[in-house]
């Protein structure tokens, strides 16, 4: 009995230290858990912090693009005001003086028709003396070229006479 006593005492021991094994294991483990759980919360409130700071930097953002547009844009109208209205006005005075100029040189063309229909009507009498003086000289003998330096007619104006007369 001694023995059996012994080995169950042996056995007890061995279940004792297994047990204190298990317990030290566990606490240890569960001491890393909370490390790992205080870490997991840390992580998660620098991430919020981040998150805080990235929408306040993204409202500062906005917030500058929308006084740079507003600068951007008064610059812009600035520079147009500035450079291209005087430009524009110019242009507008120009085309005026182009459309009086256009304007004065219909009326200088209507007035020259007018003079050229008055002179066409007095030329007409003209034309035929010139004829009959073509025809007078060609039948004196004397040639196409020298009819035409003669009475300053062009040289197809006195062969158009002499045709349209039958003489030649």
């Amino acid at each position: 009995m001694d023995f059996d006593l012994l080995v169950y005492a042996g056995i007890g021991v061995l279940l004792v230290l297994i047990f204190l094994m298990v317990y030290f294991k566990d606490s240890e483990a569960n001491q890393k858990f909370i490390k790992f759980e205080r870490m997991v919360e840390e992580l998660m409130q620098q991430n919020h912090q981040l998150r805080r700071d990235m929408l306040a930097q993204e409202k500062e953002m906005k917030a500058k693009n929308a006084s740079f547009e507003e600068y951007f844009r008064k610059r812009v109208q600035e520079e147009i005001n500035t450079n291209v209205m005087p430009l524009l006005n110019s242009l507008r005075e120009i085309e005026g003086i182009m459309q009086s100029f256009q304007e004065e040189q219909q009326d200088r063309l209507s007035s020259l028709e007018e003079r050229t229909k008055t002179i066409n009507r007095f030329a007409a009498p003209s034309a035929t003396s010139n004829e009959k003086q073509v025809i007078s000289m060609f039948k004196e003998g004397k040639k196409e070229h020298e009819i035409a330096k003669e009475l300053r007619l062009g040289l197809g104006e006195v062969q158009f006479i002499l045709k349209m007369n039958y003489l030649k």
